[in-house]
């Protein structure tokens, strides 16, 4: 995310905001003659909302809909990438169980053809040896 458009963007998006600020106070401490400063106010965000369009169809890189949902609901998108390297990481454990238990049953199973085909069990590792 290192693309001159996506910083542009950036910067866009900031430009946004303080005119929406902006634009807040204005009409919070609107008085009678203000109006065409609010006008001004929504001509400019206007602006910027369109320069930020032309903008979003140059940049490539994109934004998962579970990031932008997150935020329309308010949250803060860092709980969305823990939840998910918690998930990640809870998967990984799984699977590591898995493998830690078929490596202890092919041990077992090992020891256990030794006890009762000697020979061929010989005969197999001798030949897995020659093939690795």
């Amino acid at each position: 995310m290192s693309s001159p458009s996506v910083h542009q963007a950036e910067a866009k998006v900031k430009e946004i905001i303080d005119t929406l600020f902006e634009l807040g106070i204005t009409v919070q401490d609107f008085r009678n003659n203000d109006g065409t400063v609010i006008q001004n106010r929504i001509d400019d965000l206007v602006t910027r909302f369109a320069q930020l369009g032309e903008l979003a169809t140059t940049l490539e890189e994109s934004i998962p809909l579970d990031v932008l949902s997150c935020i329309e609901e308010g949250k803060n998108p860092d709980l969305l990438l823990r939840g998910v390297v918690d998930q990640v990481a809870a998967e990984n454990q799984f699977t590591r169980g898995k493998l830690q238990t078929m490596e202890k049953f092919r041990n077992v199973l090992v020891e256990e053809l030794g006890k009762a085909l000697p020979d061929q069990l010989q005969a197999y590792q001798e030949e897995k040896r020659t093939s690795e």
